[in-house]
């Protein structure tokens, strides 16, 4: 019955390991027109449908004012579709046109839709207003272009602010702005705008405005979209309307040296990923080798040698065991790195995870001196009285697991089933470590990487007890291993005190 009772528990966390989710799909996936007349607007009707599992909000982003819905946001819940109009004015176009509607939902598991609009739009009457500055030739770099528009004040010096516009390319209202009214804010306070601009186009450069996006709390809704400082304005209109009032505070903040810090920030978002691999394994091989999943360990190769288990079913169960406690560590941190992902969805996030951060730097340094304060103990030969091991009720239980696993038949599933259980309550310890790194894998801002991550993670998680159960087989007797982890566990100790302190410099500065 126990068993049946992991075994239970087991798929249930395999299957919750793979979150509720949305699948969201667009119908038709594009809107091809062929050749059309400047002078009038079209409309298609288009369907949004939900086949995924939970219900979500789905936002229809514009990146130029020629494309737009008839609504901007809808709700729809697991099963649901809904149809919405697009209308596209080519007043302002002519020639080959290609435009982009980026349809995005709640659901951090699933990448953004691009719908795509080709055209090719003749000219029909001479009243169409022709583009403000002629249309670029080709497209920008994901390298920043820097453009600088001028003006001296009377005093000869004037203030530089420097502001990012995130757009699409071929965005008439991008040319407006840049032609015809930042030149006019510049003149009209006296001061020079730097423009960086970016194209949401490129992956880099999208992922910058959702970091931007998450730093401010704020939520994607339209594009053109500048950021001035703190100030985010999405829209030509609101950019038009809000410009000049947001370029005067930050004047009077001294806003344009507040800039670096933020995009600082990017940059190690940007790094984060390069950075990761090294101090990821390390951290899995400190977190194998702590005395609360080695003491187990220990425990499991003497009850098996004492029972007169021959090398090769020691070695056989080693692996089993094994792989069961990767699966095991490793659905956890997908768990966790979802839950961290939906929660960063939510509107209230970016306060809470302040709070959050602070939370875990504080607890890791406590753990760091729990740790060296275990070394002293260990010194004194109070090795029982250590602070950061398992409660004795949690060793209990193993203990009674693996005694129960040693007098059975079941030599494969067993050791499959005792990985997992002894996995799930050795988490009170070695998520001390595992917890902390979960966290701040979250921040990639890119599943794949976060779960390759957990992969290296947990293969150093493991390392250490692959190598015990070979030594085994090698003819190194349990008593031998027992005796250098009781000598060493000091060492062991200080260790895990540095990779605590490390975990948390780690997520102070890049997270």
């Amino acid at each position: 019955m126990r068993k049946k009772t992991i075994l239970i528990w087991f798929i249930f966390c395999l299957l919750i390991s793979f979150p509720l989710r949305a699948d969201i799909s667009v119908a038709p996936e594009a809107w091809d027109l062929g050749a059309v007349n400047s002078t009038s607007i079209l409309s298609k009707e288009i369907t949004i449908a939900n086949s995924g599992s939970q219900p979500v909000t789905v936002s229809i982003v514009e990146t130029c004012d020629c494309l737009y819905p008839d609504v901007k946001e809808i709700k729809l819940q697991s099963g649901d579709s809904r149809k919405i109009v697009l209308f596209f004015d080519p007043a302002e176009e002519q020639g080959a046109v290609e435009k982009l509607l980026i349809i995005e939902n709640t659901s951090s598991a699933q990448e953004k839709i691009l719908f795509t609009l080709h055209a090719d739009v003749n000219s029909g009457s001479a009243e169409i207003k022709a583009s403000p500055a002629a249309e670029p030739q080709s497209t920008p770099t994901e390298t920043e272009t820097a453009e600088n528009h001028t003006r001296v004040s009377d005093s000869g010096t004037p203030d530089n602010l420097t502001v990012y516009l995130y757009y699409s390319f071929g965005c008439k209202s991008c040319e407006r702005l840049l032609t015809s009214f930042f030149p006019i804010v510049e003149q009209k306070l006296g001061i020079t705008l730097t423009i960086i601009k970016r194209d949401i186009l490129q992956a880099a450069s999208m992922r910058e405005y959702e970091s931007k996006l998450q730093q401010l709390g704020a939520s994607m809704r339209e594009f053109p979209a500048l950021l001035l400082g703190s100030t985010l304005l999405q829209g030509e209109q609101e950019i038009r309307s809000g410009t000049a009032t947001a370029a005067a505070s930050a004047l009077e903040r001294s806003a344009g040296p507040s800039e670096k810090p933020a995009d600082a920030a990017s940059e190690k978002q940007k790094v984060l990923p390069e950075l990761l691999f090294f101090p990821v394994l390390a951290a899995g091989l400190a977190d194998g080798i702590n005395p609360c999943a080695f003491s187990t360990l220990i425990f499991l190769i003497v009850s098996l040698a004492y029972v007169g288990r021959r090398k090769s079913s020691i070695l056989l169960t080693g692996i089993f065991f094994t792989v069961a406690v990767f699966i095991t560590y490793y659905l956890v941190g997908v768990i966790g790195t979802n839950f961290i992902y939906f929660f960063r969805s939510l509107p209230f996030a970016a306060e809470i995870f302040i709070g959050f951060k602070i939370v875990i730097i504080i607890l890791l340094l406590v753990f760091a001196g729990l740790s060296i304060y275990d070394v002293v103990l260990i010194a004194q030969g109070r090795t029982r009285e250590m602070v950061l091991q398992l409660p004795k009720s949690i060793k209990q239980r193993i203990h009674k697991s693996v005694r129960a696993y040693v007098s059975s038949l079941a030599l494969i599933s067993g050791a499959l089933l005792l990985g997992f259980y002894v996995s799930v309550f050795e988490l009170a310890c070695t998520g001390q470590i595992y917890f902390p790194v979960i966290a701040a894998l979250a921040q990639t801002e890119s599943n794949v990487s976060t779960y390759f991550y957990l992969v290296i993670y947990n293969i150093g998680f493991i390392l250490p007890l692959l190598l015990v159960f070979i030594f085994i087989y090698s003819g190194v007797s349990s008593e031998k291993i027992t005796s250098v982890f009781q000598k060493h566990m000091g060492v062991v100790k200080i260790i895990l005190a540095v990779v605590f302190v490390l975990l948390a410099v780690f997520i102070i500065v890049f997270t």
